[in-house]
């Protein structure tokens, strides 16, 4: 049965929208803060090798979008979920996702060491607690009224 104890118990941190000098001091003092032994991104744009963030069809949202790409720099256990290749993590297989007439022709270029794929990212993030719901024998998905809620 799923417990949504650990949601209710969830801080909030906010990231601000700022030039790239900036993020990277949020980011080192929210990793200093929290210290975190794993960093997941769910479908959060990444900056693309031109320096800009750029959605699926490859328009400018870098004046909307916060930098949290900064917080997988110097995190050790990282883990990317995305489906469009301009989402955090798809560093990984930037000359594939370019190569992909459906991606996006220029695809962010941080890296994680985990990538997940799917073709909607919420789905992806789901079979990850449903891996992770296995391996600790405990339901740790949410119920249909959770979600409404």
């Amino acid at each position: 049965m799923f417990t949504p104890d650990i949601a209710g118990k969830a801080k909030v941190i906010e990231f601000p929208i700022t030039g790239i000098e900036e993020s990277i001091s949020v980011a080192a003092n929210i990793l200093k803060e929290v210290g975190p032994r794993l960093v997941i991104s769910i479908e959060r744009c990444g900056g693309a090798a031109n320096g800009k963030y750029l959605n699926m069809v490859c328009r400018d949202i870098t004046d909307y979008t916060a930098r949290i790409d900064c917080l997988f720099r110097d995190v050790g256990n990282t883990i990317g979920i995305g489906d469009g290749g301009n989402e955090i993590g798809m560093g990984n297989l930037a000359e594939e996702v370019k190569r992909c007439r459906t991606l996006t022709p220029e695809p962010a270029i941080t890296r994680v060491n985990k990538l997940i794929i799917a073709s909607v990212s919420n789905w992806g993030a789901y079979g990850l607690i449903a891996a992770l719901s296995i391996k600790v024998k405990q339901n740790l998905l949410p119920g249909i009224e959770w979600e409404k809620r």
